[in-house]
């Protein structure tokens, strides 16, 4: 390969939009979201009736709880409360408030598709005896690897997302929903962006520019900068950018802009996808596309979205070059949620017995990114029939694993 041809894969999480000031942490959107509704009165009243009966739960005047509001991050959107906003409430009313980020929301929600899809089997409950029982029956089975408050509190959450989600797998209601939160989660990250533009943009250009090194290819995990919709394209080393769940601006005023630039009226852009990993922490293997939570995963949505794009413009198809030597993660917690892209990643570099180097950039907990490095290379050794910690140490011992502070940066 000669050197002048090399380039560099630069991997965005949501730590690189953070370090660039944008708030997009999970807890800010939540707490935004519902700054304006009492959420442990919704959560009491609700389990005082009968249990959800094809959206009657939605109906918030039936429980006399129309006064209860949310944040809508725009004017153009119904205040409506969706299944989601009930089951991120209960998060936050039960679960330890120290156990929670966006790779636990991804995991989390993987858990309570597959509880309510596979292991309930569609089950209908007409009244809250019926769902004690079942509570009691899955208390030990499930979400056994999060923190809750007390023993008591894991068990009213399960209580819960059965009574929320009860005879909402029939009409495939929670599929719509999923829709809906993509909407509403899109319009957050728009909000913060419009907040400080200039300066987000700003910092994103410095970053970048001590991000790169060679021509490169941005793949980004996060719903804000690109270059279809920012001016980043002057840096010339640059050369494509893939936001591979969809843009938190996909709207018409942003659609326009695209279209003028690239001169292109059939430009289609993406809207953000909230979905689950299509790998399973839990038994340590990819879901099968048979899975009645497939439909959810990632993966599926953005097939899903690709439809009617064209390849030129389709951001969410992104191609690895087999010119890529070096790979510069940022901003990301290389969490098992998103380890089927890394592996891709991984398989089409040769990452075990070639010569790609990673550089991983890290904030405050080193052995945290090294801890989940090892995980993501113990799934990814069963495909190179070699020992995990064989894998680790050749890697490290030629040189090709380095992880650096981002005080260095």
């Amino acid at each position: 390969m000669e050197e002048n041809k090399t380039k560099q894969l630069i991997v965005l999480g949501n730590g690189f939009d953070i370090a660039c000031g944008l708030d997009s942490h999970y807890d800010t959107f939540f707490k935004k979201r519902f700054a304006k509704a009492n959420s442990g009165y919704i959560i009491d009243t609700l389990l005082k009736y009968r249990p959800n009966n094809h959206g009657s739960i939605l109906n918030f005047n039936v429980y006399g709880l129309g006064d209860q509001q949310l944040n809508t991050f725009t004017n153009r959107f119904e205040a409506k409360f969706n299944y989601f906003d009930l089951l991120f409430m209960a998060t936050e009313q039960y679960m330890d408030q120290r156990d929670k980020s966006w790779s636990n929301i991804e995991q989390i929600l993987q858990e309570i598709l597959n509880f309510v899809y596979v292991q309930c089997k569609e089950a209908e409950f007409t009244n809250n005896c019926e769902i004690d029982n079942a509570a009691e029956k899955f208390k030990y089975k499930i979400f056994n690897n999060y923190k809750f408050k007390s023993d008591n509190d894991k068990l009213k959450f399960i209580k819960f997302i059965l009574h929320v989600f009860n005879k909402t797998v029939q009409n495939n209601d929670i599929r719509k929903a999923l829709k809906q939160y993509e909407k509403i989660f899109g319009h957050f990250i728009t909000e913060e962006i419009n907040d400080n533009y200039i300066a987000y943009i700003t910092q994103v250009k410095n970053k970048l520019s001590k991000l790169v090194v060679k021509k490169a290819d941005i793949l980004s995990f996060n719903y804000s900068a690109s270059l279809l919709l920012d001016n980043l394209q002057d840096n010339n080393l640059l050369e494509n950018w893939y936001n591979i769940h969809g843009l938190s601006r996909w709207d018409a005023p942003a659609r326009t802009k695209a279209v003028r630039k690239f001169n292109d009226n059939s430009i289609v852009i993406p809207r953000p996808i909230f979905g689950i990993s299509n790998y399973d922490q839990n038994r340590d293997e990819f879901l099968s596309n048979t899975s009645p939570i497939y439909q959810f995963t990632k993966s599926n949505r953005r097939k899903e979205k690709k439809d009617g794009i064209k390849e030129i413009h389709d951001l969410l198809e992104y191609n690895i070059s087999p010119n890529i030597n070096l790979v510069t993660i940022f901003g990301h917690s290389l969490g098992l949620a998103d380890y089927a892209y890394f592996k891709d990643i991984f398989q089409q570099l040769n990452f075990a017995k070639g010569k790609v180097r990673f550089e991983i950039f890290y904030y405050d907990d080193l052995q945290s990114i090294k801890s989940n490095m090892k995980l993501m290379l113990k799934e990814y050794s069963h495909d190179v029939s070699m020992h995990p910690k064989d894998l680790y140490s050749k890697i490290c011992s030629e040189n090709r694993l380095i992880f650096k502070s981002s005080s260095e940066f």
